[in-house]
């Protein structure tokens, strides 16, 4: 009722009828679920608007549905036209909106016209002023109306690109206009609000379009149904309302085009140069050399990446030929190149040569080149990448020199290796076989790897070979074997699985076999000697009894003494009767005890001659020899040793027991050098061994002192220790040092000496020295592989947590800082605020005055925030020029605050570098709320930095 008073209606029918065009708005802007109980009210609404203007029944209803019908068809129709977007921006929007006002409008004009056949008597009128001023309603109303409750609900898709009071003022510029050409007496003045209406797409886009149709639909709709403006000397007011339609109509058909071709064209050009700027970016920072060339080879283009690599200037090389960076050798590659894509239509080229890095080295690069033409077709040069690939070359050659190397090892080794696949089929064989089993490589590779080995002895090898399958690391398995000659040969086996390096599947068997024949005789032999010694010890233990020697044990550990049967009968002491340390000691004469106390205490081998008393008191005369029992990590845990009773006979055993002594020195060590040194240091003894361990016989070397073999560097060492055993008048002493080989050669070796008496009772050096080079060179490696583990460590750390350019956080760093402060601050419910900031306009100052002077700008940047900030605050550096500040146990009104200061003082920051162009940066700030993560809060204070930036840059916005 109230659209046919204020638009003057004309038979029931308005001149522009806007209410349809409303419900079409908020059901388009609807979830379909909620779409229906709004049509519901809404249909009753309309009856009691037609039964209130006491229509009859039939048009109550006829009515009714034409308007519900038209809203429901209409919303249906650009869903399914437009279903990602419910606004009307561009062509393809305005022509699908058309389709739908049009078909909707002539189905409502339609289904009203056959519900008013009986009370009208002019239905084809009916029909087109019912069509007209639907369709007018719709595009005057609902494209604006689409706009508006975009803009309230802050879709993203709608952005006002002007600030407040331009909108404004344009829209009022509009409005006075129209107000001026429909209220003034008629004059000729309709093009005015076309011209306007121009101005304001224009200015504001296909918002200023919606919004000024309908500022004039509305204004010269009223001023024309109340009889001014243009159309007023127009008597019959249908004519005149239709004249108006028509009107609307061209201005419609257009603006509204115009609009979105502006609005289409303006999102091209967002989109061309964000594209732009992330390539730019992409190329600016990746570590390949993007390049063009002209047709001769000259670089016409080369990114940043080129002085990174030639330590040469971009600018410098520009013009050169690829020719002056490329190895010579390799000039023949380049221009092979270039030739065969010269004379192609189509196509891509890629090769390996050597480049002059910015140290002066030869670098290996991987170049891809694609042809360049003109439009015509000829070729105009090459467009491509250079990716230094020295690390693997260098790797690939290493890997072929190891595998080479291996191989030697394999072809050259004594010991067999074998490959075996997974179903026992022997893949590999090295030539190794030959000697061990007679076979050739090639006889063996194809065959079953149980089909030479002893029927007895299979379960054994298969056994071993299935336990890797179950986690077991090396199984070992000993084994006999077929020779080609029909014997048999005892084989030792250590299986290896191997499995495929991409999806960890097992792939196959490596074994490594050793010829342990002589192994097994010898063992076999041992259990014969065993059984020999324990034979010995019976007749030791009878030997005892008539040479009246015993034998004794003492452990260090326990204090436990053993005592043979002839100690006893030595001691006068009834054989099996307990023993111990203090006992012995005891009966030990009281000249003697200290003596033999230390002696004992020492831990090393010893002969000397004391005296006992027995429980009877008599005093009897023994000789005792001691050696320590070493484990083998080099303590003593025990002594043992014998004693004889040599009260009648002790200067006719002196001799015997010291031939004793040495001779189970000599048998405890035969693989290390024994020797003995006088008073002077000069050689009395040395041992065969010497021989195989430096190249000296024994004789060349008595006389000589061991200083004399040894590195200029460590002759004061050895000859400290010798002195330092006179001194200490006792005890042991260890020396490792270098000692020069009989061939000129260097090798380590470990002495272990003691002071002892001969037996004309001169003082001599006892000792026992072995080579320990390889273990020094372990240690040497060990260090040096743990130093460089560590290296590495520590820089990967520092390049991970640290932004290259400005030194402050990096992305990596910030997040993981970000998480966990996030974290912290919702288990103890404690305040957290997070500033995004942005360096304004910062791709004009790369633009106009090159990367290197935006580098010095957000170095500068970096540093005006560090000092602005608090010290608990951490600053990273997220993006390009994109900065966030994490402020712990900090709400929004003391965030804002730390980010004002900051925004002023990279305001003022030109003052202290006017070498530099001034900067402003905008700011957008977030604070943690409940149920928020990480992400959230970013992204809240990600929208709070658009609306600054929205607002005019250089302002700081708190998230709603």
């Amino acid at each position: 009722m109230a659209t046919l008073m204020l638009t003057g209606g004309v038979d029931g029918v308005a001149a522009l009828w806007p209410a349809n065009a409303v419900l079409i708005t908020a059901i388009i802007r609807l979830p379909r679920e909620r779409r229906i109980p709004y049509l519901l009210l809404c249909t009753l609404a309309s009856a009691a608007a037609n039964h209130q203007a006491q229509l009859p029944a039939t048009a109550v209803l006829g009515f009714t549905v034409a308007n519900i019908a038209e809203a429901a068809l209409a919303a249906t129709l650009f869903d399914r036209l437009c279903p990602a977007r419910h606004l009307v921006t561009t062509l393809r929007h305005l022509g699908a909106f058309s389709i739908a006002a049009v078909l909707s409008a002539a189905t409502s004009a339609t289904v009203a016209a056959v519900a008013a056949a009986t009370a009208i008597r002019d239905l084809s009128g009916f029909w087109v002023s019912w069509f007209t001023t639907d369709t007018l309603g719709m595009f005057m109303i609902v494209p604006p109306g689409l706009m508006i409750i975009a803009l309230l609900q802050r879709d993203p898709q709608v952005r006002v690109r002007r600030g407040p009071i331009e909108v404004t003022a344009v829209l009022a510029a509009v409005l006075a206009v129209n107000l001026v050409v429909f209220a003034l007496p008629p004059y000729p003045l309709t093009f005015l609000p076309l011209a306007a209406l121009l101005l304001a797409t224009a200015r504001l886009g296909p918002l200023g379009t919606t919004v000024s149709l309908l500022i004039t639909a509305v204004v010269g709709s009223l001023l024309t149904a109340a009889g001014k403006g243009p159309l007023a000397p127009i008597a019959d007011t249908a004519e005149a309302v239709l004249l108006f339609q028509f009107y609307l109509v061209i201005l419609f058909a257009a603006s509204l085009p115009i609009a979105s071709l502006l609005a289409s064209q303006r999102e091209t050009i967002t989109e061309t140069d964000r594209s732009e700027r992330f390539h730019r970016s992409i190329i600016d920072r990746t570590h390949a050399l993007f390049f063009e060339t002209d047709a001769e080879g000259r670089w016409t283009f080369l990114s940043p990446a080129w002085t990174e690599l030639t330590g040469t200037p971009v600018a410098e090389a520009i013009g050169a030929s690829f020719e002056a960076i490329i190895h010579p050798d390799d000039h023949a590659k380049g221009l092979g190149l270039i030739e065969r894509l010269r004379a192609t239509d189509d196509g891509e080229e890629a090769i390996d040569v050597r480049y002059r890095a910015a140290d002066g080295s030869w670098r290996w690069v991987a170049v891809r080149a694609t042809r360049l033409a003109d439009k015509a077709g000829a070729f105009t040069g090459l467009f491509g990448t250079l990716i230094d690939i020295d690390d693997r070359v260098t790797a690939e050659q290493a890997r072929s020199e190891s595998e080479r190397l291996y191989r030697l090892l394999a072809d050259n080794s004594n010991d067999m290796i074998f490959r075996v696949g997974l179903d026992g089929v022997r893949t590999y064989a090295s030539p190794a076989c030959r000697t061990v089993l007679g076979w050739e490589p090639e006889e063996l590779i194809g065959r079953q790897a149980l089909d030479t080995i002893h029927p007895d002895d299979r379960t054994v090898t298969r056994a071993a070979a299935s336990s890797l399958l179950d986690g077991v690391a090396a199984p070992t398995a000993i084994y006999r074997q077929r020779r080609r000659d029909g014997a048999y040969v005892w084989l030792e086996a250590t299986y290896r699985l191997v499995r495929d390096p991409e999806t960890g599947a097992p792939k196959e068997f490596v074994s490594t076999v050793r010829d342990i024949s002589r192994r097994q005789e010898a063992e076999l032999e041992a259990v014969e000697t065993a059984a020999r010694l324990n034979e010995n010890y019976r007749l030791l233990m009878m030997t005892e009894a008539m040479a009246h020697v015993g034998h004794w044990r003492l452990d260090n550990v326990t204090k436990d003494l053993f005592w043979s049967d002839e100690v006893f009968r030595i001691y006068g002491v009834p054989a099996g009767s307990p023993v111990s340390l203090d006992m012995a000691q005891a009966a030990l004469h009281p000249d003697d005890r200290e003596t033999m106390r230390g002696l004992l205490e020492a831990g090393a081998g010893y002969v000397q001659a004391a005296r006992i008393i027995r429980p009877d008191g008599e005093e009897r005369h023994i000789a005792t020899q001691g050696q320590p029992d070493i484990a083998p990590d080099g303590t003593v845990i025990g002594m043992f040793g014998v004693i004889q009773d040599i009260t009648d006979q002790a200067k006719a055993e002196a001799k015997l027991r010291e031939s004793e002594a040495q001779y189970r020195l000599l048998a405890e060590h035969a693989s290390d050098i024994i020797f003995r040194l006088d008073a002077e240091g000069r050689y009395l003894y040395v041992s065969p061994a010497t021989e195989a361990l430096t190249g000296y016989a024994p004789e060349e070397m008595i006389g000589q002192r061991p200083s004399d073999y040894a590195h200029a560097e460590d002759v004061p060492k050895v000859r400290e220790t010798l002195k330092s055993l006179h001194l200490a008048g006792g005890g042991q002493c260890v020396v490792s040092y270098r000692r020069r080989r009989k061939d000129g050669s260097w090798q380590w070796l470990e002495a272990s000496a003691r002071l002892a008496t001969s037996v004309d009772g001169a003082a001599e050096i006892v000792g026992i020295a072995r080579d320990i080079s390889d273990r020094k060179r372990f240690e040497a490696e060990l260090l040096n592989a743990r130093e460089a583990a560590e290296r590495a460590a520590h820089e990967a750390r520092q390049i991970a947590a640290t932004d290259e350019l400005t030194g402050l956080a990096s992305r990596r760093m910030f997040m993981g800082r970000l998480v966990g402060e996030v974290t912290a601050a919702a288990a103890t419910a404690t305040p957290l605020s997070v500033a995004l900031l942005d360096v304004d306009h910062f791709k004009l100052v790369n633009d106009r005055y090159g990367h290197a002077v935006g580098d010095r700008v957000l170095r500068a940047i970096a540093a005006t925030a560090t000092r602005a900030v608090r010290g608990h605050d951490v600053i990273g550096r997220i993006g390009g020029e994109e900065f966030a500040i994490l402020m712990p146990r900090t709400t929004a009104e003391a965030a804002a605050l730390v980010g004002e200061r900051l925004r002023l003082a990279v305001e003022a920051s030109g003052e202290e570098h006017p070498e530099l162009p001034r900067v402003t940066v905008s700011i957008g700030i977030a604070s943690l709320v409940d149920g928020s993560d990480a992400a959230s809060l970013l992204a809240a204070a990600d929208y709070a930095l658009y609306t600054a930036k929205a607002e005019g840059r250089n302002l700081l916005r708190l998230a709603s």
